[in-house]
């Protein structure tokens, strides 16, 4: 699968797992500097999808809000 690497129009930031078997750390923040997006390490949660139990995932909700907030304050939304 390819990726475009080019800088986002809208407020992003890239969640990656330290253990994700279908991205390494480095290459999700490898695509958040390309595209403009803040970048975080959520620990180790394997591939961060519905299928890996983490459940209602508070850190993940607060990550969203902070990317809706950015968007709102820029006029996006």
């Amino acid at each position: 699968m390819s990726v475009e690497a080019q800088m986002l129009r809208c407020p992003s930031t890239v969640v990656a797992s330290a253990n994700d078997p279908y991205a390494t750390v480095t290459s999700a923040g490898a695509l958040a500097a390309a595209w403009g997006s803040d970048f975080r390490v959520a620990g180790a949660l394997g591939h961060l999808n519905a299928a890996s139990g983490i459940g209602e995932w508070s850190q993940g909700r607060r990550l969203l809000e902070g990317v809706l907030t950015s968007a709102v304050s820029t006029g996006i939304i």
